[in-house]
């Protein structure tokens, strides 16, 4: 009934606004059956000590509790909170940020002598991978965020001349640190944050760094901030810390989404494969053209003509021969009377077309036996234009995958965060362990319960970078989604065809 066929898409990593709206709303209930945090049960909670004490921290007589998560060891009788993500007792310090659910040990902090220094927020105003915090003891200087939670310590800094630069850059006077590290090579009498809207780079007299890494050939004295994602200097272009193009001399941005140099153009922070830098302009804000080609985004648009394409509205445009909606050929239009009649929907003399052959349809599944069969799956309409679906594995739905712009919204709104801990227990495929999870491929820490239950879906992983990796329904194993080429190889034998006659018993 099923053929394997392939599978193509792209994740990235999301900005956490709705942990940051919980942070606002987050607070614990007391009902006649129980304590809630949320949806969450306290099945320990005891009901006449139970008391709230912040956002996210509570207790009773015998727990301390983080969310709805006990924090082992903790003294309830002893402890207090430091703020929403800190806390101590007579023992220990501990961090849980508000993105996950572990709560984790300042490991060497002094709880008597212990004191936030900064609870620092990314430039751009938008909580980063985690509120982090700069504090001190009597002993030592910690940098407490999501990167190091299992190594908070500031090694080798000089307490007395440590000084904090920026939320994620300090000083002492030997060193410059980026989190808990040492910034290697960097001079600290010329070391300077460059703030950007997104990434704040950092220049000294001989070198840039991004995230406390030099810049590869990069040239200090000329490099300036473009725009949220871009940055140059004399001799390259920079997007997220790595080199786009090395012309920087012929670089130039067209608009808030093209830019080009002597030799590609690009669509935000991606080559147009083939496109001409030449002849190519933008049409409108994601539409452009070169000699040879018409494109959405960095798509080419098939059929279109350059030399008589023109953009309607709403993501409608036609040429001499075709009407087309975002990059999709809209199948028998009459061309003299077709028209734009509001967002969405278009017309000529003989029909009404609403987002025709286009993207981000929910589909109902309403045949349970074949919903058991392909929940978690990603299916391919063989026989109509191989069109992609995932299908949820938690409701009896499914989400066309028509462009790479749904597809990020799609893995977005459904992609599951999972802490490094958790991760750990599912198997991995062969060959598929990133260099980062030195342990992701030790048997011990798996289990096959916990793994089985997450068959089918896109995880993500807050604690690091939001790495994606998909949990295959048929091995129960996870296999990592990382650059456009990885994905292609790891998903081009997990796509499972689906036949017409299948399809419309769904």
């Amino acid at each position: 009934m099923f053929t394997t066929k392939k599978i193509y898409f792209i994740i990235i990593v999301f900005l956490t606004f709705i942990a940051y709206a919980n942070f606002a709303n987050a607070t614990y209930e007391v009902k006649n059956d129980g304590v809630y945090y949320y949806e969450h049960k306290l099945t320990t909670a005891d009901l006449g000590t139970f008391q709230q004490l912040d956002v996210y921290w509570a207790k009773d007589k015998n727990h301390v509790y983080n969310k709805w998560q006990v924090v082992i060891g903790a003294d309830a009788s002893a402890f207090e909170v430091i703020n929403y993500e800190l806390g101590k007792d007579k023992n220990n310090v501990y961090w849980s940020s508000q993105y996950f659910n572990e709560t984790y040990i300042v490991k060497e902090a002094d709880p008597k002598t212990f004191e936030v220094l900064s609870s620092g927020k990314s430039s751009y105003g938008v909580l980063g991978s985690g509120n982090n915090h700069y504090a001190k003891d009597k002993d030592n200087i910690f940098y407490i965020g999501i990167s190091t939670k299992d190594k908070q310590k500031i090694n080798g800094v000089d307490k007395e001349t440590f000084t904090i630069i920026d939320w994620k850059y300090s000083r002492d006077k030997n060193n410059i640190f980026y989190e808990n590290s040492i910034v290697i090579n960097a001079d600290p009498e010329s070391f300077k944050v460059i703030k950007g809207p997104v990434i704040d780079y950092v220049v000294d007299k001989n070198s840039v760094y991004c995230r406390g890494i030099i810049l590869e050939n990069s040239d200090s004295g000329t490099f300036e901030v473009l725009d949220s994602y871009n940055a140059k200097d004399k001799n390259n272009v920079y997007s997220y810390c790595e080199i786009k193009s090395s012309n920087a001399d012929t670089y130039e941005v067209l608009n808030r989404n093209y830019e080009k140099d002597k030799d590609n153009v690009y669509f935000s922070r991606r080559k147009i494969e083939g496109a001409d830098p030449k002849s190519f302009i933008v049409i409108e804000d994601i539409y452009g053209k070169d000699k040879n080609h018409v494109y959405y985004m960095y798509f080419v648009i098939d059929q279109a003509d350059p030399n008589t394409f023109v953009y309607l509205n709403f993501g409608y445009a036609k040429d001499n021969s075709n009407a087309f909606f975002q990059r999709y050929i809209i199948k028998n239009v009459d061309l003299e009377t077709f028209r734009v009649l509001k967002e969405n929907y278009a017309a000529d003399k003989n029909t009404i077309y609403y987002k025709e052959n286009t993207q981000n349809i929910i589909i109902e599944i309403t045949n349970n036996a074949l919903y058991s069969t392909l929940k978690g799956k990603v299916i391919l309409r063989v026989e109509r234009n191989g069109e992609a679906y995932y299908v949820s594995p938690d409701k009896k739905e499914m989400y066309f995958l028509s462009t790479l712009t749904i597809a990020f919204q799609v893995m977005r709104e459904h992609g599951v965060g999972i802490t490094n801990k958790n991760l750990e227990k599912i198997p991995t495929a062969d060959n598929n362990c990133p260099e980062h999870n030195s342990n992701c491929d030790n048997p011990k820490k798996y289990n096959l319960n916990f793994a089985n239950k997450q068959k089918g879906k896109i995880l993500l992983q807050v604690e690091n970078n939001g790495e994606a990796w998909y949990v295959n329904p048929a091995d129960g194993k996870r296999y990592f989604l990382g650059k456009p080429a990885d994905a292609f190889k790891v998903m081009k034998s997990l796509w499972l065809g689906v036949s017409n006659s299948d399809w419309n018993k769904l």
